[in-house]
């Protein structure tokens, strides 16, 4: 139990690290790299390499540790039949299993960031294409439907409008001459993750979207896990209580204890649903309204990426692990002592004989000095 709970929490780990080298990719590209110049070179950064993997890291980051993370409350929700008891002798048959685990969970968030990339599926998860502005036929980053257009115009009625991308690669070649042709127009894919600056996940799809299934499966996916979350981590904290029921009722130090802990417990878990919930929920309310036609939730992507998908990250360390907790504890101790320090004017006596120090009201304090 104890190697599979860091092992896990290593894969919390991971993830919230390959979000923030996401944001941190994010934050050096819009300021030291483009900056003002952006909107002029949008396309290009839209449907560059980097884009695409800064989209894959995030989304392997968002779903590594949101999996680790249900893991993690389904092992303590099936520890409760054995009361919590934890074993710290490592078999082969632990690390096999904890290993399976772990390579499930890597492959499930891998498999969802890799498949809107596959060659064969680009009819599905390819945006548009961006051409060199020499091009001036095709503007921007046209679609299927734009270029549907412009291509039945120089060729007259087509059979099938739901052309495929290689169909309609094809008839744009043609309709160029051998020199512009090709590799000459500077042809590039709009990937999934090309949809906005971020290089987020397209959450934000509509009823006509062709990437709209695969988008909406992995939100309910999503939604599924933290559902079992909550349900897990709530049953957790019905169990320790009524299991310590009879204790809590003792007017005892040991009842005093069971008491605290009852409430450290609560508090956690309170906590662990809380920015579960504050994490996604916004963004799946604002997928079901953007589909149902009530908002454009696009303008959003930014605040999204920025503000709420990393709260679960920066929260992680602190309550996943207990060394990291003790650590921030006693940081903010620290920061506290030197705030009351500068708040209060507190001197240290320049007595070297002295270790006291002079209060606010400028009386000495005791010294400590027991030397006479």
């Amino acid at each position: 139990v104890a190697l599979n709970n860091k092992v896990l929490v290593l894969l919390i780990n991971i993830g919230d690290l390959f979000i923030g080298v996401h944001l941190l990719n994010i934050a050096v590209m819009d300021t030291l790299v483009y900056g003002n110049s952006y909107c002029s070179k949008r396309l290009a950064w839209l449907s560059s390499a980097h884009c695409i993997i800064m989209g894959v890291i995030s989304t392997i980051g968002y779903e590594m540790s949101l999996a680790a993370m249900t893991t993690v409350s389904l092992a303590r929700f099936l520890g409760l039949r054995n009361g919590f008891r934890v074993g710290d002798e490592v078999t082969r048959r632990s690390v096999v299993k904890i290993t399976v685990i772990s390579v499930l969970i890597v492959l499930f968030s891998v498999t969802i960031a890799v498949v809107p990339l596959i060659p064969q599926l680009e009819d599905l998860f390819v945006n548009g294409m961006t051409y060199k502005p020499i091009v001036r036929l095709f503007i921007g980053a046209p679609g299927k439907e734009t270029h549907f257009d412009i291509l039945q115009e120089r060729y007259g009625k087509l059979k099938e409008k739901n052309l495929k991308w290689r169909v309609i690669n094809g008839l744009v070649d043609e309709m160029f001459s051998d020199d512009d042709g090709g590799d000459a127009l500077g042809r590039k894919k709009l990937e999934f993750y090309g949809n906005d600056g971020v290089c987020l996940f397209k959450f934000f799809v509509n009823t006509n979207d062709p990437q709209r299934i695969y988008a909406w499966a992995v939100l309910a996916t999503n939604t599924i896990l933290l559902i079992i979350i909550s349900i897990c981590y709530i049953a957790i904290n019905i169990s320790t209580r009524a299991n310590s029921k009879l204790l809590t009722q003792q007017k005892t130090r040991t009842g005093q204890m069971v008491r605290k802990r009852n409430r450290q417990l609560q508090r956690k878990i309170s906590f662990i649903i809380a920015t579960d919930l504050v994490c996604w929920l916004p963004v799946t309310l604002a997928s079901c309204f953007h589909s149902a036609g009530v908002i454009d939730a696009t303008p959003y992507y930014s605040f999204i990426s920025i503000v709420f998908l990393p709260i679960n990250s920066v929260i992680n360390p602190v309550v996943y692990d207990h060394s990291m907790t003790k650590k921030m504890a006693t940081f903010c101790r620290a920061v506290v002592e030197v705030f009351k320090d500068r708040l209060w004017g507190r001197k240290v006596d320049q007595d070297p004989n002295n270790i006291g120090c002079v209060n606010p009201d400028g009386l000495e304090m005791r010294n400590l000095n027991t030397s006479h």
